[in-house]
C-alpha cells in the first residue's frame, strides 16, 4: 500500500478587528505564494511590528502618564520662557526655555494623538518627535551652560562685555519678533570684537518690530575716558561743538561719515575712534532693554625686559625681572613663561581700562641658580586679537664645577677603543685638564690618544678621552734611570722595557688627574683609577646625595622597627 507524503502547510491568521467577536481566517500558505506575498517595503515592516506590538501594550496608564507629564513640563518650561524674556531674567536673551517647552509639549501631543487614534503613521512621527525634542534639548542646555560659563568669566574680567553682542542675542531677537514685542540691535558691520588700525566699521542702531506705542531709538557715542555720552546726530558730525569727543572735533577728512539717522561710517580707523556706543529708546513707553557695544581700535607694541641690578646677573643673588609695555591698545592678558613653565607669582600692574593709549608691567624678585643659565624668559601680553612677544635668554655667571667624574671608571683594555669622562660647569666657562697620576705630565691630543669637549649647553660641558689600543700598543715602553756621570753629575738614561711590556697597560695602570681652572686658578681636582672589573665600578656608582639618602632611609626603618618592638613588649 502506497501512502502519500505528508507534506507541512504553513497558516495565516487573521484577527478581526472587531472586538465583539472571535472569529479568525485561516489561509494556508506554501512556500511559493509566501514569498510571492510578502512585500520588501520598510513601511510595511514597520506596520507589521507596531500593529503586533506597538498597538497592544500602549493604551497603558503608563503611557498616560508620560503623555500627560509632557504636555504638563512641556507647558511650564514654555510659560518660564516667556517670563524670563519679558522680565530680562539671567539668559534671558538666549530664549531657551521657549524653544525647550515648545518641543516637549509638541511631544506630549502628539503621543496623546497616538493613544487616541493609534495609527502606525502616527508612532513613526511621535518617536521622531521625541528623537527630535531630545537632540534639540540636549544642544540647548549644553548652550545655555556654555552661556553661563560665558557670563562669569565676563564678570571675573577687567572688562564688561556685553553677552548680548554676539554669542546670545540672536535668540533674544528671533523670540521678540515672534511674541510681536519690540526690541533694539546695535550692530558693527563687519562684527568684530577688535578693530585693525586703518579698517572701516559701520554702526547702525535699529528698533526691531516697532508699533504705536514706540519711538524712534538714539545712538549714542560714550567717552571710554570719561564716561560722557553725546547723542549721535548730523551735527555733530559736520559741525561739532567744542564739547563733542575729539575724534569727531578732529573729522576735517570726514573720515566719520553720517549715512542716516543712526547709522554712521568710520573710515580709516584710528586708536582716537575707541568708544563706547549705545542704543537705546528714552522716548519709547515701554522700557527696551538698552544695547552697549565697545569698539576697540588696536595700537600693537612689543613688550620689553628689563633686569636689575645689572647683566649678566649672577648666581645665587636677588635679581628683579621686569616685563613692561608702554602705549598700546587694549589689554587682554599677560602670561610670564620660564623654560616652558608658566611663572605664576610677581606683581603686575594692570592697565586701567577707561584710558587709552595703556601701559602694562609685571615684575618678580628672584634668586637664579647655575640651572638658569642660557634658560629663556619669555613675556606675552595680548593686545586685542594679537599676541606680542618679548624673550630674553638669561646669562648667569656661576663658579666651575664638577658635575659627574668617578674616581674610579672602567676601561675593557682588549677591545680597540675605549673611553674615560668628566662632566662639569661653569659660566665663563672653565677649563679642564688631564693629567698622568705618575709624573703629574699633561696629557695632549697626541698619537693613540684623543681629547674631546662637548659643549652640552646651559653652561655643561663634558671632556671625553678616547684611547686607540692599536696604536698605543704600538709605541715601545721605556722607562728612566739615573746613573753618576765623570763630572760629578747624575745623567739620565732612557733604556727600552723588556718585550712583552705594554704601554697601554701601563697608562691605564697608572691612573689620571683631572683639574678644573679658570684664568690660571684652580677650581676642583679628581683623581681617576682605571679598572677592568665593571662590578667595581657599579659597587660605586652611587653619589653622595644616594648615599645619604639610603642612609636616612635605613635609619628611619630601623627607628620604626625598635618602636614596634617596644608596643608588643608593653602589650603583650
Amino acid at each position: 500500500m502506497v501512502t502519500e507524503p505528508t507534506v507541512s502547510s504553513l497558516w495565516f491568521v487573521e484577527s478581526s478587528e472587531d472586538n465583539h467577536t472571535t472569529a479568525s481566517r485561516s489561509t494556508t500558505i506554501d512556500n511559493h505564494s509566501l514569498i510571492s506575498y510578502y512585500p520588501y517595503s520598510s513601511l510595511y515592516k514597520a506596520e507589521v511590528l507596531i500593529d503586533g506590538h506597538l498597538k497592544k501594550n500602549w493604551n497603558t496608564c503608563w503611557t498616560k502618564v508620560v503623555a500627560v507629564n509632557e504636555l504638563i513640563i512641556g507647558l511650564l518650561i514654555f510659560i518660564i520662557g516667556i517670563l524670563m524674556v519679558l522680565f530680562q531674567l539671567s539668559l534671558s536673551s538666549t530664549a531657551h526655555g521657549i524653544w525647550t517647552g515648545a518641543l516637549v509639549f509638541i511631544a506630549g501631543l502628539f503621543a496623546f494623538f497616538t493613544i487616541i487614534y493609534r495609527r502606525h503613521r502616527f508612532f513613526l512621527v511621535v518617536a521622531s518627535i521625541h528623537i527630535i525634542t531630545g537632540l534639540a534639548s540636549t544642544i540647548l542646555i549644553f548652550i545655555s551652560v556654555f552661556a553661563i560659563a560665558l557670563q562669569m568669566n565676563n564678570k571675573n574680567s577687567n572688562f564688561t562685555i556685553n553677552i548680548n553682542d554676539r554669542q546670545l542675542n540672536y535668540g533674544l531677537h528671533v523670540t521678540l519678533i515672534i511674541l510681536g514685542r519690540p526690541a533694539l540691535k546695535l550692530t558693527f558691520t563687519p562684527d568684530e570684537k577688535y578693530f585693525t588700525n586703518g579698517h572701516q566699521v559701520d554702526i547702525q542702531c535699529e528698533l526691531l518690530n516697532p508699533n504705536d506705542h514706540t519711538e524712534a531709538p538714539q545712538l549714542w557715542h560714550v567717552d571710554i575716558k570719561t564716561g560722557k555720552h553725546s547723542p549721535i546726530s548730523r551735527l555733530l558730525i559736520n559741525s561739532p561743538s567744542n564739547e563733542a569727543p575729539d575724534s569727531y572735533r578732529r573729522n576735517s577728512n570726514k573720515r566719520i561719515e553720517f549715512i542716516k539717522k543712526n547709522h554712521i561710517r568710520i573710515r580709516h580707523l584710528q586708536l582716537e575712534d575707541s568708544a563706547r556706543y549705545e542704543c537705546n529708546c528714552p522716548d519709547c513707553e515701554q522700557q527696551l532693554e538698552e544695547q552697549k557695544k565697545v569698539l576697540q581700535v588696536m595700537r600693537l607694541a612689543e613688550p620689553r625686559w628689563h633686569i636689575e641690578p645689572g647683566w649678566p646677573i649672577q648666581e645665587n643673588a636677588k635679581t628683579t625681572i621686569k616685563c613692561t609695555v608702554d602705549d598700546f591698545y587694549p589689554y587682554v592678558s599677560h602670561k610670564i613663561i620660564r623654560n616652558h613653565h608658566e611663572i605664576n607669582d610677581g606683581k603686575t600692574t594692570p592697565p586701567n581700562p577707561n584710558t587709552f593709549p595703556q601701559k602694562f608691567s609685571w615684575e618678580a624678585t628672584v634668586t637664579p641658580t647655575a640651572d638658569w643659565h642660557n634658560q629663556t624668559l619669555q613675556c606675552t601680553v595680548t593686545q586685542g586679537n594679537t599676541e606680542q612677544h618679548a624673550l630674553k635668554v638669561l646669562d648667569v655667571l656661576f663658579t666651575p664645577r664638577f658635575l659627574k667624574c668617578d674616581e674610579k671608571q672602567y676601561v675593557n683594555s682588549t677591545k680597540e677603543n675605549a673611553t674615560i669622562e668628566c662632566s662639569y660647569s661653569g659660566n665663563p666657562a672653565p677649563t679642564l685638564t688631564w693629567f698622568h697620576q705618575t709624573d703629574e705630565k699633561p696629557i695632549r691630543s697626541e698619537t693613540g690618544i684623543t681629547i674631546e669637549t662637548k659643549d652640552e649647553h646651559h653652561g655643561k660641558y663634558k671632556s671625553v678621552v678616547t684611547f686607540d689600543r692599536e696604536k698605543l700598543i704600538a709605541i715601545p715602553l721605556t722607562t728612566t734611570t739615573m746613573a753618576p756621570s765623570s763630572n760629578g753629575k747624575s745623567d739620565t738614561t732612557i733604556k727600552p722595557k723588556a718585550t712583552g711590556d705594554n704601554y697601554y697597560q701601563q697608562l691605564l695602570t697608572d691612573g689620571f688627574i683631572v683639574k678644573l681652572t679658570y684664568n690660571n686658578e684652580e677650581k676642583g681636582l679628581h683623581k681617576i683609577n682605571i679598572v677592568s672589573d665593571v662590578n667595581e665600578v657599579r659597587s660605586n656608582a652611587l653619589d653622595s646625595s644616594s648615599i645619604k639618602t639610603i642612609h636616612n632611609l635605613s635609619t628611619s626603618i630601623m627607628f620604626l622597627l625598635f618602636l614596634t618592638i617596644l608596643y608588643m613588649i608593653q602589650y603583650h
